[in-house]
């Protein structure tokens, strides 16, 4: 399986600034290789962490790596269309996968709970979905996105009244999938209820998928800033969820206080989570920073300053929530854990901290993509 993400890693790659339309449905642009190669790599880093801990949940190990396959090809579609059909057909087959790998663990209520949740919520999320594309449709006459936007430009002041309910019906259906704000009232259940690598996956690679989504609907012009910030929070969020991991397997809890002590005897795999939290706080030298500053600027630059005071009041509430797991890391006492680090986790936290790193102190390596 690994070969195999490598090797299309490889081919992404490849095709790097081809441009190549398939069919009229799949467009492989700089920005869908870019998005599709940051979903590729979060995957990878993802399988390296299933080492012994899928063996302990199920006996059907060979349905995660299907599953989490498929859901991985729906991402791609959902990144590279150019048709509303194909945006369809790669959103189901990830929502699908998703449903199935929730509730994957037969004999536990939790995970039954969490994927009967998240069916209902995303079959309902669906129907907005289709509305929408229903209303674009009949608006432009066209699921094209060429067509949908020559019709904008030629109609520019005529354009038709249902066509941004439309857009508007698409956007929450996306956003009730992926769990973005404000209808993310599901998310809990189902991400304490999931095994926790799945959680890892829903909450990094599909909502980098998601960001990608949104940016072709809305038409933004902040590709690079969007792709800074969704591989900021992709790559902190599967340190973070790595080391929960290892952390849940020796102690069988998941709380704040479970970290107490942490960077006494495992000062790496601290130093690891700390790197995390930092970026996702946004502090400067961190990817996290310049993803949210860069956000933030192009936000001001459009005049937006309640969006501009929201995020930041969004993100001092972070901050206390991301310091005080530093905090009991490194200053409180506690049982000292001693963790066991496989050597699939050392290399997925040396790579996702290297990136992090990387990103904030240089961003131009990725700024430059797309």
């Amino acid at each position: 399986t690994v070969v195999g993400l490598l090797t299309a890693l490889g081919f992404t790659a490849a095709a790097w600034n081809g441009n190549a339309v398939h069919f009229g449905m799949m467009q492989t642009d700089n920005f869908a290789l870019a998005f599709s190669g940051v979903c590729i790599v979060g995957t990878l880093l993802i399988f390296l962490l299933t080492q012994n801990y899928f063996h302990s949940k199920s006996d059907n190990i060979a349905e995660y790596y299907t599953l989490i396959l498929f859901a991985l090809a729906g991402m791609i579609m959902m990144v590279s269309y150019k048709n509303m059909a194909m945006l369809f057909v790669g959103l189901e087959i990830m929502s699908v996968s998703l449903y199935i790998l929730a509730g994957i663990r037969k004999k536990d209520f939790a995970s039954n709970e969490a994927s009967l949740k998240y069916f209902l919520m995303g079959a309902f999320s669906t129907g907005f979905l289709l509305f929408g594309i229903t209303l674009i449709y009949g608006a432009t006459g066209s699921f094209d996105l060429d067509k949908i936007q020559a019709y904008l430009v030629d109609n520019s002041k005529a354009i038709s009244p249902i066509f941004y309910p439309g857009v508007i019906l698409m956007m929450i259906g996306l956003c009730f999938k992926v769990g973005a704000a404000p209808f993310h009232f599901w998310t809990p259940d189902v991400y304490e209820g999931s095994p926790t690598l799945i959680t890892t996956f829903m909450s990094t690679v599909v909502k980098t998928a998601g960001f990608a989504f949104s940016l072709v609907v809305i038409g933004a012009n902040s590709q690079n800033s969007v792709l800074v910030y969704a591989a900021a929070y992709t790559f902190a969020s599967i340190i973070a969820f790595a080391v929960l991991i290892l952390v849940k397997q020796k102690t069988g809890s998941d709380s704040f206080e479970s970290f107490n002590g942490l960077g006494k005897k495992n000062p790496l795999v601290a130093l690891s989570l700390t790197v995390a939290m930092l970026s996702l706080a946004g502090i400067p030298l961190t990817a996290g920073f310049i993803g949210k500053y860069l956000m933030f600027l192009n936000v001001m630059e459009q005049y937006h300053t309640f969006l501009v005071a929201f995020s930041i009041l969004n993100a001092l509430v972070g901050f206390y929530y991301y310091f005080r797991v530093i905090v009991a890391v490194w200053f409180k006492d506690g049982g000292e854990i001693e963790l066991s680090t496989p050597v699939q986790y050392k290399v997925v936290l040396a790579v996702s901290v290297a990136i992090t790193l990387i990103l904030g102190i240089y961003p131009a390596i990725i700024l430059n993509l797309i």
